[in-house]
C-alpha cells in the first residue's frame, strides 16, 4: 500500500510539472512571434518565407521555407500574404517556391509589410509599407500633427473620407497634403503628413 501511494505521488508530481511546462511553452510561443505581410505585386504563383536567426539556424523550415496561405486582396487587385515569424529572426527571404526570390532582408523584429520593386543580380529588391496587424493600433494624433516616417499612428477619422494612392513609382516617402474651402491645411503644413499603406 505504501509503495502504491508513493507511485501515485510521483505520477501526480510528473503530471503537475508537465502541465506547468506546457503552460510556459504556450506562453512563450504566443509571445515570441511577429506578424508580417508581403504584397505579391509581381504575381508569383506561390509565396514562401524563409527565415533564420543570428546563428544561421532555419526558423521556418529548410529552403525555400514555409508556404504562405493566409492572404487577402488589396484595393489594387494584389494579393497580400500574412505570416507570423519568430521574433528572434534576423533575416528573411520571400521566394516563389525556390524560384524567384528577394534579396536577403534584415529583420528588426517589428511588424512590417514588404513589396517588390526592381531586380539586381537576379534577385528582387524590396520596399516597405507600414503594416499594422488587425487588433493593433498606433498612437492617436490630432489633425494637423506631422507624423515622422516610420511612426505608426492612427487618426480620428470622424467625418473623414478615405482616399487611396498607388505608389507605382516606388516613392520612398509618400505624404498627403489637404486643405479646406478657407485654404487651411488639414494634414499639416506642406508637404503634409506621411501616409501608411492601407489594405482591406
Amino acid at each position: 500500500m505504501h509503495k502504491f501511494k508513493s507511485t501515485k505521488k510521483f505520477v501526480s508530481l510528473v503530471l503537475a510539472v508537465m502541465m506547468v511546462l506546457s503552460c510556459v511553452a504556450v506562453g512563450v510561443s504566443a509571445a515570441s512571434t511577429v506578424k508580417v505581410a508581403f504584397t505579391n505585386n509581381k504575381g508569383w504563383s506561390q509565396v514562401n518565407l524563409y527565415a533564420w536567426d543570428s546563428n544561421g539556424d532555419n526558423l521556418m523550415g529548410d529552403w525555400p521555407g514555409t508556404k504562405l496561405t493566409n492572404s487577402a486582396q488589396n484595393d489594387y487587385g494584389e494579393t497580400i500574404f500574412y505570416a507570423e515569424i519568430p521574433s528572434n529572426a534576423t533575416g528573411i527571404v520571400f521566394n516563389e517556391n525556390g524560384g524567384q526570390q528577394t534579396t536577403d532582408i534584415t529583420f528588426n523584429g517589428q511588424s512590417t509589410g514588404w513589396y517588390l520593386t526592381d531586380q539586381s543580380n537576379g534577385q528582387w529588391n524590396v520596399a516597405t509599407w507600414n503594416y499594422v496587424p488587425d487588433g493593433e493600433q498606433g498612437t492617436t494624433v490630432q489633425q494637423g500633427t506631422t507624423v515622422q516616417q516610420g511612426t505608426t499612428a492612427s487618426v480620428d477619422t470622424t467625418n473623414a473620407k478615405t482616399v487611396y494612392f498607388t505608389n507605382n513609382k516606388g516613392w520612398s516617402d509618400v505624404k498627403a497634403y489637404a486643405w479646406n474651402a478657407q485654404d487651411a491645411a488639414l494634414l499639416g503644413e506642406w508637404p503634409g503628413t506621411w501616409q501608411r499603406r492601407t489594405v482591406k
